[in-house]
């Protein structure tokens, strides 16, 4: 995989620079448009954060300019991991869940996958179990019915690393002018989006296409086992799938 100075490098090269200049001009819908779309590592930074770190760029205008090196200066802010699945609600398992389990849930998949706060995640868990689906225990009970209204939050509600994953995903399976398309649609649907910051993301998520989800250390794992230690994580586990989707 490229380093982050070599994306950036390559991102600079693909988009298009301001009229009669050799610079890159954004406006604020752009700036947004970057952050929720993956190219700015969200779990790292928040928006103010990523809004704070382009302020020496902002023009009286509203506009965002930047020559080279300073479009490089912000590789730190650029998401340059690998390129996971996306979550897919259907690989849960079926059957009864314990609160702690449902707690892993939320933090591993739909916490990451989804902007989903977990105060409504509880909420709709306790609105579940209010209206049947829960055994003897109160233990939430999942079946097909609830694997289908979790995959409409994902859909409804995607993080903008989700985004990010939709877009690799659609990348390249049906490749760059349906990808182009696509994002001129919803930039005409949603917000303003300039065809600068649309380059920058499919130069982005060129460079990510290559990425894949990167093995736990074995120090990461223990830190896990270390909260979950009264979770069995085997019993959660789907024959032939994945724990949490």
């Amino acid at each position: 995989m490229a380093t982050p100075e070599e994306a950036m490098e390559y991102i600079w090269e693909k988009v298009s620079k301001q009229n009669n200049s050799k610079n890159i001009c954004y406006t604020k819908a752009d700036v947004y448009y970057l952050y929720c779309e993956g190219f700015v590592d969200t779990r790292q930074y928040s928006l103010k954060q990523w809004e704070k770190a382009l302020k020496p760029f902002k023009k009286s205008d509203e506009t965002y300019v930047f020559n080279k090196q300073q479009f490089l200066s912000i590789r730190k802010y650029r998401y340059n991991g690998p390129s996971h699945e996306v979550f897919d609600a259907q690989k849960v398992r079926d059957g009864a869940w314990t609160d702690d389990e449902l707690d892993i849930l939320y933090e591993r998949s739909i916490r990451q996958a989804s902007e989903m706060p977990k105060k409504a995640y509880k909420a709709l868990l306790a609105d579940l179990k209010k209206n049947g689906f829960s055994n003897e225990k109160n233990e939430l009970v999942i079946d097909a019915n609830i694997k289908i209204g979790l995959g409409n939050i994902i859909k409804a509600f995607p993080s903008p690393r989700t985004r990010l994953e939709y877009k690799v995903k659609q990348l390249r399976e049906t490749g760059e002018d349906t990808w182009r398309k696509t994002e001129k649609k919803r930039g005409k649907s949603k917000f303003s989006v300039g065809s600068t910051a649309v380059e920058t993301t499919l130069a982005s998520l060129k460079k990510l296409q290559g990425s894949s989800p990167k093995k736990e250390k074995k120090a990461k794992k223990a830190t896990k086992k270390s909260k979950e230690k009264d979770v069995d994580i085997k019993t959660l586990r789907k024959p032939g799938g994945k724990v949490f989707g």
